[in-house]
């Protein structure tokens, strides 16, 4: 036949079906990434849909914004305020993070469950962590003050 004389078998026909069907997949691509992109933020809609929900990303973005702050410029304030303990801060701070930031987690969630269980429902919980948020503020400020010395 022709196309044993030509060369074309099955697989030559193949390889030139999937690829049309990869052009294809290409092609259509674009209107995929849209019609995902659309049902993410229809999701995202409803997700945000009530107030308490709003309130928790904007409070969560506000707590991420100040933990990826105290990630990157701490290790500089320190650096600046003691340059001589450099090796002594990464060694406490990651354990202080490993350690603290673990049983702080356990903690707050216990607190959190105690104050729902004797009635104060489920704002307890947030009340708890703001109030832990501005009890740790002052703490700050004594860690980075330049007149104060750990000597």
């Amino acid at each position: 036949t022709k196309e044993k004389a030509a060369g074309v078998g099955p697989a030559a026909t193949t390889a030139v079906n999937g690829s049309a069907f990869e052009q294809a997949s290409l092609l259509s691509l674009p209107a995929q990434v849209a019609e995902a992109a659309e049902e993410v933020f229809a999701n995202a809609a409803e997700a945000t849909s009530s107030a308490p929900a709003r309130w928790i990303y904007l409070a969560s973005t506000f707590r991420f914004c100040a933990g990826f702050a105290i990630l990157v410029w701490l290790p500089a304030a320190i650096r600046t305020q003691f340059p001589g303990d450099i090796e002594s801060f990464a060694i406490y701070n990651s354990l202080i993070k490993a350690v603290a930031g673990s049983l702080s987690s356990l903690a707050g969630g216990i607190a959190a469950d105690m104050l729902r269980a004797r009635g104060l429902g489920d704002k307890a919980g947030a009340l708890f962590c703001a109030a832990s948020a501005v009890l740790a503020a002052p703490l700050w400020y004594f860690t980075l003050d330049s007149s104060l010395s750990f000597e």
